[in-house]
């Protein structure tokens, strides 16, 4: 059994994914229905992102949140 993903992990992989997609942080919140601060603090590790905010995230960035624990889980094995 694979270890959890970290919410570091999970970060990081969302702003590869905006990296990969040239998506800025404005428009990440705008699509997610999410304040550039609130974003901003989770992206930076300030706040725990919720359940919640992790898939409006993912949805914006047009993934599926069960694909953005994988790549994480993925990223911590390495």
């Amino acid at each position: 059994m694979s270890n959890p993903p970290t919410t570091a992990a999970l970060m990081a992989e969302v702003r590869a994914e905006m990296a990969r997609t040239r998506l800025a942080v404005g428009a990440l919140a705008d699509a997610a229905g999410m304040s550039v601060d609130q974003v901003s603090r989770r992206l930076a590790g300030k706040v725990e992102p919720t359940v919640s905010d992790m898939l409006n995230i993912t949805r914006a960035l047009d993934l599926d949140l069960s694909e953005l624990i994988a790549r994480a889980s993925a990223r911590v094995a390495a």
